[in-house]
């Protein structure tokens, strides 16, 4: 696997057959799920894809977020970036969505370590912060894994699909805990 990070895009690459997997939309980003327990993992809302497209164009344009798609045999598996940049404070929010069929397999780790690294070297963050449904375990073990500490829970922060509020685990990254 080959995974490479810059400003134009970031890219996994797998050998043909390698993982399974769906197909993805029309548009080349992957589709929702209609199942409950996948839908109160996902932050993305159904909005169309171009609009979605156009939405992460102005904003990296604006200098407030950065995204990449994650590929595999040039299929869009999933969306990683940072986000909520805050310039003066150097600081920015890492976020990350992968369709299910490509769980477990550590392309997010991957992913993210060369996100992250990106963030560190070449947006010159000093912290990297991350939210995460706190009963998401999956995505709690991928934050902790890539040396993230919990700093703290938000009560009932976010209504999910589900309808019901859930806590929100807060966990921060700074420049010098990633070695860089």
């Amino acid at each position: 696997m080959r995974y490479g990070c810059s400003d134009a895009a970031y890219r996994a690459t797998r050998p043909a057959g390698a993982s399974p997997g769906g197909r993805a939309s029309r548009a080349g980003l992957p589709r929702r799920s209609t199942r409950p327990a996948v839908q109160r993992r996902t932050t993305a809302r159904d909005v169309a894809a171009e609009a979605f497209i156009e939405f992460l164009r102005a904003n990296s344009a604006a200098d407030a977020r950065r995204h990449w798609a994650i590929t595999v045999n040039d299929e869009v598996v999933g969306l990683i970036g940072l986000h909520t940049w805050q310039h003066h404070h150097r600081r920015a929010e890492l976020g990350y969505d992968m369709a299910v069929p490509y769980w477990g397999q550590g392309i997010a780790s991957e992913a993210a370590r060369a996100v992250i690294g990106y963030g560190f070297t070449t947006m010159k963050l000093h912290r990297i912060q991350a939210h995460t449904i706190a009963d998401n375990h999956r995505s709690v073990r991928l934050l902790e894994r890539l040396g993230f500490r919990r700093e703290g829970t938000l009560r009932q922060y976010s209504l999910e699909d589900d309808l019901t509020f859930h806590d929100s685990a807060v966990y921060g990254l700074l420049r010098t805990d990633a070695g860089i």
